[in-house]
């Protein structure tokens, strides 16, 4: 709707005040989502991580809320807030978005010289990623774990993944 197209500009500008004042005149739930995303995205990139993440408690949708605290999860974990990060992921209650920002977040350890903890990130979201239930998300997730595997020339787990990524495509 063209108040959300209003909203996303105040908040994309930095007017977060007013772009969270759009949201009364939001009537669907997944536009004030999206608002309240930008907004709450604006506070993590400035280090307002506890606004944002009181912003991203405030979506009901599990699944929006899962992608914005997957962002904000991100955010800590760029700024080098390992600890922070990783409890982020806790509060991800969508599979597919926690196997993800763990990969990510073993990425920013990587960065760091903690190759271990990244490796030990690596198979936490394995771990997660085999609780997907929907297929076409748990193969997103396995797919990007392969590739992170892959990165860090670790061959033998990425294969070990990928026959889980075909597993899965056989499934379908």
């Amino acid at each position: 709707t063209s108040i959300t197209t209003i909203g996303k500009i105040y908040a994309d500008s930095g007017q977060d005040s007013i772009a969270l004042r759009t949201i009364d005149f939001v009537e669907r739930e997944y536009f004030k989502a999206t608002i309240i995303a930008r907004v709450a995205v604006a506070y993590a990139d400035s280090g307002r991580f506890a606004d944002a993440i009181a912003l991203a408690g405030s979506i009901p949708d599990p699944v929006n809320r899962a992608e914005l605290f997957y962002e904000i999860s991100l955010r800590y974990a760029k700024s080098r807030l390992f600890d922070e990060a990783l409890s982020m992921t806790e509060m991800i209650t969508d599979g597919a978005y926690r196997a993800l920002a763990l990969t990510e977040i073993a990425d920013e350890f990587s960065k760091n010289s903690q190759e271990d903890m990244a490796m030990q990130l690596l198979i936490q979201s394995r771990q997660v990623a085999d609780t997907i239930e929907e297929e076409k998300y748990k193969a997103i997730a396995i797919s990007q774990i392969a590739v992170k595997y892959m990165d860090r020339s670790k061959y033998t787990e990425a294969f070990e993944v990928a026959e889980e990524l075909k597993a899965a495509e056989d499934r379908e």
